[in-house]
């Protein structure tokens, strides 16, 4: 068999199958036969993942497996005394006039109640044929010799006619058993099949009363009987209390009962000699009695095996039709709801009204619990307020509950507290005196963002206590009342965010013109009057005014609009007490707007003067965290700010906040760039100053010095030949350190204006310049194709004299030098890399090499004054570009520098 079972078959497929393997074990040949259809019908019916079938020995002396198929069963199943279920291993027993033992087989799941009949119903069947083929070999058993056969005796003639009967039994279950199918296949209505299991037994067994019982809260009730019970009897057993103990003793087995001898005193009924025996055959769905069917024998006290085996094949058929109407009732009122839902959930859709959202729950509500009555209360601020109902609500309660529900009443405290779902069993015994017919009742809480906004309860008349299913119904309508509500919640959210957010455009797109310019219009009352006109642009007709605290009074600095109170305009521009000007007051300190829908005059002192204002919204306007002022809009008539209007104001009056703050930024960049312009102006002519006129007295110092050399060297003693060289040296490092400078201050006093710049000639040029060092040097240069560039040609052959010549300067001792010159396109402008093999920089000198006379190294190891990269990185900032290096010590270093695209420059400028 297959590790894997075949999914589960529905009882009407179990029915069909039944039959065609009752039909094929009766025409079995042999045993063998036998016990290959009895495990094919284990395996591919039920899922069985092993079965064997095994037979118990004569006189208990063991027993004996005749057929199996898969995996090897525990011992324990194969006992004689094996447990009728363990685990997932189920025993059926085989007990007929020849063949004792049983079947033993695995299952993945335990067995519905379905595939219990069926396996039931297919033992009768196995009995049958093993007892049909037994008494065939017997029959068939060859003469030993011995004395001459002789007549059979009494004995062997009872064997043989009870083989004969169980067979006979067999085939008369089976018979009624197919007879009942075929009628049960025409209706799924209980009474109808319920009567044709009665008029099943009562052609087949003859001489009983059958009857049909269904449980009510506290009896059996009769609803379908055999047309042969007396009246007296049907009155009798249809009212009142019907609790026999023989009802109980089957329910409790979970399968027929059958009494012999039967005493109508057992069941607390009136003696009598009608009925000698009685049969119970119980029904279950979902764990729970439903129904019991119920034969009574006029004519015997003992009940027949032939009897008893047409009682069990109707019975199971009877089971198998329950279940199968059950199914069919259970998936068209699944369907039903289903239906339900989509319509309340396409309702739904099309309303944010609370009231007809709670029609819409009540009625997919009263598809599952036909005449329910149900209310929505929402909560008030001091009760719960009835929103909607069903018609069918008592007029005595509908008048307590229109007036609504105090917060604290029981009901709802629960649900309250744990925010679920509440539901109350046998509401009489919980609320004694209601006057109310109901037996139970629920309430879902509705919550919407968290909190309980409103109860959904459902009362119920027929029912004592709630089942998992109708509290599951009850959770389901109320899940989806509950996600229309927030989507109904979410969408008034959005909507109100809407407005908002379009009052905040329309404010910032009327703002934008003046943070626009605060480039050029930084004088702070000009933004305040601006904001006041957009502020009041978008308000009913009033009053912006802005006030700042001076010592102890808040003073007006900007006013749009007329008060209409000459009176209150004279004392607010004489100035308002600091203290006593609440209105400003508040926003001042809590740093928050302050509203007033409608304007209380004591606020401010203000009462006889303020018969005009109607509604008031004071805001702090911020600036770097700290307020500036008071930003004031009064109204004329009294105004409920709404959402969109406040966020309207608070978006004028942070920006204007934002506008302050840069308006004081932009004045305080124009004064430091005025002061640095001015600072960097007179340095830049004082080092021109310096440098030119240090140049006259340091020529005459230097020609008096060189007139003495000229004259005396060799004359004096030796110290002073030494002293006129180093006067001759320090003269003309003085000379070239004033050069540098002057050549430093000139990049910005003599440069030449910007123009289209060809800079292969330049490096050409540069070539020329350093054709010495370059040959005494053996170095090798290599440069690129080079662009044209939008600069001042001098200037920038300069830059490439000192790159390129540092490059050679700063060699490395084991190597000849290497510099290559590539440029690169960068956006707008052209990125230029000088790379050598010399000695490297260390990371952290990279920028004190840009710094004026700072050198890295002395004199006598390289010359130079530690000028060149400063002026160097300044005439390519004078063009709009940049300077910066990647070196890496002992390893040479790479300089990079952009410069603007001759071709885009001129392009912007003719665009």
């Amino acid at each position: 068999m297959s590790d894997s079972a075949p999914p589960a078959l529905r009882a009407d497929t179990l029915l069909e199958r039944l039959w065609e393997r009752s039909q094929a074990l009766s025409a079995a040949a042999d045993f063998a036969q036998v016990y290959t259809l009895t495990l094919s019908a284990l395996q591919t019916d039920l899922g069985a993942t092993s079965a064997a079938i095994v037979l118990n020995e004569p006189r208990g002396s063991g027993v004996r497996v005749v057929a199996q198929q898969g995996a090897a069963l525990s011992a324990d199943l194969l006992r004689p005394e094996a447990d009728p279920e363990s685990g997932k291993g189920v025993i059926v027993r085989l007990q007929g006039h020849a063949t004792s033992g049983h079947l033993a087989f695995e299952v993945p799941e335990a067995l519905s109640r379905s595939e219990r009949h069926f396996v039931g119903s297919l033992a009768a069947h196995i009995i049958a044929a093993l007892d049909r083929l037994e008494e065939q070999d017997k029959s068939a058993t060859p003469p030993q010799a011995g004395p001459p056969l002789s007549a059979p005796t009494g004995t062997e003639q009872s064997l043989s006619g009870a083989a004969n009967q169980a067979a006979a039994s067999q085939a008369e279950a089976l018979e009624a058993f197919v007879r009942f199918t075929e009628v049960s296949a025409q209706s799924r209505e209980v009474p109808v099949l319920a009567q044709k299991a009665i008029e099943v037994l009562q052609s087949t067994l003859g001489g009983v009363s059958a009857a049909y019982y269904q449980p009510e809260e506290d009896h059996w009730q009769m609803n379908v009987w055999s047309a042969d019970l007396p009246p007296e009897a049907v009155a009798r057993l249809r009212s009142g209390r019907y609790d026999a103990p023989s009802f109980r003793q089957a329910l409790a087995l979970g399968e027929p009962l059958f009494v012999d001898g039967w005493d109508p005193r057992d069941d607390g009924m009136e003696p009598s000699q009608a009925y000698r025996a009685v049969a119970i055959y119980p029904f279950f769905q979902d764990g729970a009695a439903c129904g019991a069917l119920t034969a009574a024998s006029r004519d015997t006290a003992v009940w027949t095996t032939r009897e008893r085996t047409v009682f069990r094949a109707v019975g199971r058929s009877f089971g198998l039709a329950l279940e199968r109407a059950e199914h069919r009732r259970a998936l068209e009122e699944r369907t039903e709801a289903l239906d339900a839902f989509v319509r309340f959930s396409e309702a739904s859709s099309q309303t944010n009204d609370l009231a007809a959202l709670s029609e819409q729950a009540f009625s997919v509500l009263d598809t599952f619990f036909p005449n329910f009555s149900g209310t929505l209360h929402e909560r008030s601020d001091e009760h719960w307020e009835l929103r909607a109902f069903t018609p069918n609500l008592s007029s005595d309660l509908t008048q307590r509950v229109v007036l609504g529900l105090p917060l604290g009443t029981p009901l709802f405290t629960e649900a309250l507290e744990s925010g679920e779902a509440h539901f109350v069993d046998d509401w009489h015994d919980s609320v004694p005196g209601s006057g109310e017919p109901f037996r139970t009742t629920g309430v879902y809480p509705v919550l919407i963002s968290g909190q309980v906004r409103a109860f959904l309860s459902v009362w119920l008349r027929n029912r004592v206590q709630w089942h998992d299913r109708d509290r599951a119904i009850v959770r389901a309508v109320g899940r989806s009342l509950n996600l229309a509500l927030e989507r109904a919640d979410a969408d008034a959210a959005l909507r109100t965010q809407g407005a908002e957010l379009a009052a905040r455009t329309k404010a910032l797109e009327a703002f934008s013109a003046l943070t626009r310019d605060l480039t050029l219009q930084a004088e702070e009352l000009s933004l305040v009057r601006r904001a006041q006109e957009v502020a009041l642009s978008m308000l009913p007709p009033g009053t912006a005014l802005y006030y700042r605290l001076e010592g102890e009074l808040w003073r007006l600095k900007s006013q749009v609009g007329d008060l209409g109170e000459p009176e209150l305009q004279r004392l607010i521009d004489a100035g308002l007490p600091f203290e006593a000007t609440q209105n400003l007051l508040i926003p001042w300190t809590t740093r928050q707007p302050y509203y007033q829908g409608r304007y209380d005059p004591d606020t401010d002192n203000l009462a006889e003067f303020t018969h005009e204002v109607g509604a008031t919204a004071t805001l702090p306007v911020m600036v770097a965290g700290e307020p500036t002022g008071v930003f004031v809009v009064a109204l004329f008539g009294q105004q409920i700010w709404s959402a969109a209007e406040r966020a309207t104001l608070e978006a004028v009056v942070g920006s204007l906040g934002l506008a302050k703050e840069g308006a004081r930024s932009v004045l305080a960049l124009r004064e430091r760039s005025g002061e640095l312009e001015r600072s960097n102006h007179e340095l830049e002519q004082f080092a021109y100053v310096a440098s030119h006129d240090l140049q006259e007295p340091l020529r005459t110092v230097t020609s008096f010095a060189q007139l003495l050399v000229g004259k005396y060297r060799g004359q004096l003693d030796p110290k002073a030949d030494v002293y006129l060289s180093m006067i001759t040296e320090g003269t003309g490092r003085m000379s070239r350190l004033l050069q540098d400078l002057l050549a430093f201050s000139r990049v910005s006093t003599s440069a030449q204006p910007m123009k289209a710049v060809a800079l292969s000639s330049v490096l050409e040029a540069v070539g020329h310049d350093l054709q010495n060092q370059i040959q005494r040097s053996q170095a090798t240069l290599e440069v690129g194709p080079l662009p044209s560039v939008q600069g001042d040609a001098t200037q920038l052959r300069q830059v490439f004299q000192n790159l390129v010549g540092n490059a050679i300067k700063f060699s490395a001792p084991d190597r000849l030098p290497a510099v290559s010159v590539i440029a690169q396109p960068d956006g707008p402008h052209w990125r230029f890399a000088i790379s050598d093999n010399g000695i490297g920089i260390a990371p952290a000198f990279f920028e004190r090499i840009f710094t004026i006379f700072q050198r890295l190294h002395s004199r006598e190891q390289y010359e130079g004054s530690g000028i060149g990269l400063a002026i160097a990185r300044k005439i390519v900032e004078r063009h709009g570009g940049q300077m910066w290096l990647e070196s890496e010590e002992g390893q040479g270093s790479t300089f990079f520098f952009t410069l603007p695209d001759a071709d885009k420059t001129v392009a912007e400028v003719q665009g």
